[in-house]
């Protein structure tokens, strides 16, 4: 009697816990479903977009390499532009004639002279700016990256 009485309190506590499966019976086969579209779409992330993230991945790759080449470059024109003050003494107030630092106006159609025409002009001197354009000991790739600096500030 004792064992069917406690088997009795069993189903009494179990009740309510079948009952909550049943009622529930639907959301877990509705969680399975999105489990497996989850899967799926994991799975085609996976082998079908994963490729593509390798090509990107390249691009990135010269993308940032080309950076850091552009910011090696920066770095040599600003040095140069500021160096003893050899470009920016006469370029940033425009002094005896010199286009002006950021200024379009002052620069005119130079520009469009290309840079290895104002490179050569820049090394041979023009009007007031004297051979080299006061910087003697420049090297012409430091010329041209202080030229292209300038035209990057127009």
């Amino acid at each position: 009697m004792a064992e069917q009485k406690q088997k009795s309190e069993e189903q009494k506590v179990l009740e309510p816990v079948k009952q909550i499966e049943i009622e529930t019976k639907d959301l877990v086969a509705a969680s399975r479903i999105w489990i497996y579209i989850i899967i799926g779409l994991q799975a085609y992330l996976i082998f079908m977009i994963l490729p593509d993230i390798n090509t990107r991945m390249e691009w990135m790759e010269k993308d940032l390499s080309s950076v850091l080449v552009q910011s090696e470059r920066f770095k040599k024109s600003t040095r140069v532009f500021a160096k003893d003050n050899a470009c920016a003494t006469c370029h940033s107030i425009g002094l005896a004639g010199a286009p002006k630092f950021a200024d379009l106006a002052s620069w005119g159609s130079r520009p469009d002279e290309g840079i290895e025409h104002l490179t050569e002009q820049v090394k041979n001197g023009l009007n007031g700016m004297p051979p080299m354009g006061m910087c003697m000991d420049c090297a012409d790739e430091e010329l041209t990256a202080a030229v292209q600096y300038m035209l990057d500030s127009l």
